[in-house]
């Protein structure tokens, strides 16, 4: 996979979701590193601030958080509106989707159904309506989707990673031809550990096969002008 340019990235603007999760903050980090404006977005269970966010702003860059629902058509309004009160425009869109941390029940109650499309679809589709503003008249927009497919995930989770990759086929087609949309997704096994039962699989997930840095590189990639020709594809991982 192509390194991108020291300079590829050089003030360009990036809404990065999901920034204290593992994906989500080495996203932050390396974009920010090659010089990108991050805006980091969590949830309200989050931490206050992005570890990733502290680190840049140590480091001099131009990094800001923001606490935001994504679940809820509310909260990614707020995302966006944070962008472009600080910003005014926005350059790159990283939406890291996530089931919600208590998984996805045997019988799915009507609550936990909207918890698990409020994680996964509903952000990955309104987050892109809403940030079109801020992409109007910028040269070279790109969006990545980043889903996991997680060992031992229900059928409804399944399908909603399913839904997000369909969806960014359909928004690449869609959008104008300047745009650039990808999924990365990510494929999670279980770890050796995990598979000689250490652990309730009930109490806790298993452990993550994929390094999140590695998860990173590729979503630098696809946003890089390396990446100019691929569109609405999913690059797996795993």
């Amino acid at each position: 996979m192509p390194t991108p340019g020291q300079h590829a990235f050089s003030e360009k603007v990036a809404l990065v979701t999901g920034a204290t999760s593992p994906i989500g903050r080495a996203v932050s980090m390396q974009l920010g590193l090659y010089g990108t404006y991050v805006i980091a977005c969590h949830g309200p269970a989050s931490k206050t601030d992005s570890d990733a966010v502290g680190e840049l702003k140590k480091l001099g860059t131009l990094a800001h958080s923001v606490e935001a629902d994504i679940g809820s058509l509310s909260g990614v309004v707020k995302a966006v509106d944070a962008v472009e009160r600080v910003f005014g425009r926005l350059d790159l869109l990283v939406n890291c989707l996530s089931a919600p941390e208590n998984g996805e029940a045997d019988a799915i109650t009507e609550a936990s159904f909207e918890s698990l499309v409020g994680g996964i679809l509903k952000p990955a589709y309104f987050l892109t309506r809403e940030a079109m503003r801020l992409f109007a008249g910028r040269p070279k927009p790109r969006i990545v989707n980043v889903i996991t497919y997680r060992a031992g995930a229900g059928k409804l989770e399944t399908a909603l990673n399913a839904a997000v990759e369909s969806l960014t086929a359909s928004l690449a087609s869609e959008l104008p031809s300047n745009f650039r949309v990808n999924t990365v997704a990510v494929e999670e096994r279980e770890t050796e550990e995990d598979a000689v039962g250490g652990l309730d699989p009930e109490l806790f997930r298993p452990g993550s096969s994929v390094d999140a840095d590695d998860v990173a590189r590729a979503v630098v990639y696809l946003l890089s002008s390396e990446a100019k020709g691929v569109n609405g594809q999913v690059l797996r991982i795993g």
